[in-house]
């Protein structure tokens, strides 16, 4: 079989970096959205990506596989994708450590690229 014929009883083959099931070829499928079509909906039908736009992404790790397709989509499209992925925990540590000025105020930095990004 070359690289995109389709697989017996019509299962796509795995994209190069897509997570495969233990011990299978088979590619994992996670509950829910095909994260690579719904990163192509979010990209092109609802935020129309244009060539030179910067995107904006925030997210956590457990949104990983959508993570990963949305860059590919934007990309795709011309866009320079800006993922800014949590940590877990993150939030919680920024809250418990965090002094008045923190609580109070917004880091300059942060503010820029919200002004600065296109989506």
């Amino acid at each position: 079989m070359s690289g995109g014929e389709a697989r017996p009883g019509g299962a796509e083959p795995p994209r190069p970096n897509q997570a495969t099931r233990p011990g299978t070829a088979e590619p994992f499928r996670s509950p829910g959205p095909d994260p690579a079509r719904f990163a192509d909906l979010l990209t092109g039908y609802c935020l129309e990506v244009q060539d030179g736009q910067q995107v904006l992404v925030r997210s956590t790790t457990l949104a990983a596989p959508l993570l990963s397709e949305l860059q590919r989509a934007i990309l795709a499209r011309g866009g320079w994708p800006l993922l800014r992925i949590e940590l877990p925990g993150e939030t919680e540590a920024f809250f418990a450590h965090a002094q008045e000025e923190h609580l109070d105020g917004f880091p300059a930095v942060a503010l820029a690229e919200i002004e600065g990004v296109d989506a």
